[in-house]
């Protein structure tokens, strides 16, 4: 609006040569332009207000407390920087964006389920997320079918950073197992009938008398309780500050995966069943977070804005829907085991 109002006194001051009409042609549209520069900024903090009054209560809570989304596609680790700004993140087109300026290697079907530890802590559990197949002179990604996947080694963090270190993958074979079960607590992963303890490097054979562990129920590290899903049309895949992370089926949003190397880009297609949504969103306090092709994301990691301690005295976990429980506490494990993060700025 402005710049016609801009082009409509230039036309005028053309036609009106004279000073005295030029003076005067020049305080109207002066003024006419401030008018509309005005009305145009009201509409944009009135559109601003409108988006920030669209926010549900659960979503604005989520956006004020600095919550942010962690991913792990293609081998990488990223990490929403900025934090969740209250609107639906769109995973893969997050993970296209960086691949445009920090993917330095082909796109492999490799992704991971990421475990809050304590003290900013990590762990990554790498899996085969699919394949890629050739259709005429497409490529297109086929995500896994069967629910269960196999794990077979973990990965963990730099101590106190989201960053991994690909060299020093612990190979351990925990089986096929659901990635949306498993979870953590007291320094170990609890993962299908398994569980290993981060800190000795070893699977936990001898169980307290006090563990009663649920496969499918969730550890929340901030108040030290086990979690389980009561709504049967969602898959609870986590737990932060009492908030339930749930998943279900959706509509896929973005179709193709950027495979980008040496500063050129090619599509992949995502390939799915014509009975299948093809893609999962995932909801914390019933405001929806984000969504992803099945595969790329099965799950996600939602770290809070400030660390979880392991507090000395913890035995087992406080009983809500079931009971879990593990022995004494325990440093989660050292800094020999240092790693590399590409961050993408969201």
């Amino acid at each position: 609006m402005v710049g016609h109002l801009q082009l409509a006194c230039s036309e005028q001051l053309r036609h009106h040569p004279s000073s005295a009409a030029t003076l005067l042609m020049l305080q109207c549209c002066s003024s006419a332009v401030l008018r509309a520069a005005t009305a145009v900024a009201l509409v944009t903090l009135c559109v601003t207000a409108s988006t920030a009054d669209r926010l549900s209560d659960e979503c604005r809570v989520l956006k004020e407390s600095g919550y942010k989304i962690a991913l792990f596609v293609s081998g990488n680790d990223l990490i929403t920087t900025q934090g969740f700004d209250g609107t639906e993140i769109d995973l893969l087109k997050e993970y296209n964006d960086w691949a445009k300026i920090g993917q330095q290697k082909p796109f492999k079907p490799t992704v991971a389920r990421l475990l809050l530890g304590y003290n900013n802590n990590f762990i990554a559990l790498p899996y085969t997320a699919g394949f890629l197949i050739t259709v005429g002179s497409s490529k297109v990604f086929v995500a896994h079918h069967e629910k269960e996947v196999a794990l077979n080694h973990w990965l963990p963090s730099e101590e106190g950073a989201f960053q991994f270190l690909h060299e020093s993958i612990m190979d351990y074979d925990f089986g096929k197992v659901d990635p949306a079960t498993v979870t953590f607590y007291n320094n170990r992963i609890f993962a299908g009938k398994k569980q290993f303890d981060v800190t000795i490097g070893k699977e936990v054979v001898d169980v307290d008398s006090h563990v009663n562990y649920t496969e499918g129920h969730h550890f929340d590290l901030t108040h030290g309780v086990s979690v389980a899903e009561e709504d049967k049309h969602k898959t609870l895949v986590g737990v932060i500050d009492g908030l339930k992370v749930v998943r279900e089926e959706c509509q896929l949003k973005t179709s193709t995966i950027n495979d980008c190397f040496g500063g050129v880009c090619e599509s992949i297609l995502i390939g799915h069943s014509s009975y299948s949504k093809g893609a999962f969103c995932f909801a914390v306090n019933n405001c929806m977070v984000a969504s992803g092709p099945k595969g790329l994301f099965d799950t996600i990691l939602v770290v809070p804005n400030k660390a979880i301690e392991l507090l000395e005295n913890t035995t087992r976990p406080e009983r809500r829907l079931s009971s879990s429980a593990d022995g004494g506490a325990r440093p989660f494990m050292s800094r020999v085991y240092l790693s590399l993060i590409f961050w993408y700025r969201s």
